[in-house]
């Protein structure tokens, strides 16, 4: 491990520890797959803020998410000034490291999520277009707006996982525990 040399003797690894022992430690962390996923994401032109910090409502304690990355969907540069709307894709994400895998089942049916994708700071469902040229005023949704109204990513229909489950070890085998993904999705009727 590297060191610096006038580092203090009470910033030594103590008495029991080993390097092996703190780089075993890391490697079975998520924190250098958080690394990767992170630099992903700058290389894409994402704003990246790792340990992203929030309140937890149930809890009220501050929790962190591993990467919160976010990629405007338009060019300030070449766009007005004024720009009204600044569409963004922001995620989430959480990195797990394991030995063992995790499983996630599949839905047998296709589930209809509300409300999505999410469009938040807006006042309606729709955007209302005017123009100089008349007194006529168009409504459009804001998926037709922003030109999603068919695009493979909402409309080919994933696959959803609506339970997933860790492998651990017991009794000399190995064990998945079944978990539930809340909020528990619609199921559309076939």
């Amino acid at each position: 491990m590297k060191h610096s040399l006038p580092n203090p003797t009470a910033n030594r690894l103590g008495a029991g520890v080993t390097e092996a022992d703190v780089l075993q430690a890391v490697t079975k962390s998520g924190y250098p797959l958080q690394t990767i996923v992170a630099d992903y994401f700058r290389n894409r032109d994402f704003r990246v803020i790792e340990e992203w910090a929030y309140i937890d409502k149930e809890t009220e304690h501050l929790r962190t998410i591993d990467v919160k990355s976010e990629k405007p969907l338009y060019d300030y540069l070449k766009e007005k000034r004024d720009l009204r709307v600044r569409p963004a894709l922001v995620l989430l994400v959480e990195c797990k490291q394991s030995q063992l895998p995790y499983i996630f089942f599949l839905s047998p049916r296709p589930i209809r999520v509300s409300r999505f994708p999410l469009f938040a700071g807006l006042r309606h469902r729709e955007i209302a277009i005017k123009t100089d040229d008349d007194r006529s005023t168009f409504n459009v949704n804001i998926l037709g707006a922003l030109g999603l109204e068919s695009h493979p990513f909402i409309f080919e229909h994933p696959e959803f996982c609506s339970s997933f489950s860790k492998c651990v070890r017991k009794g000399g085998g190995v064990r998945a525990f079944r978990q539930r993904v809340l909020p528990e999705p619609r199921i559309t009727p076939d």
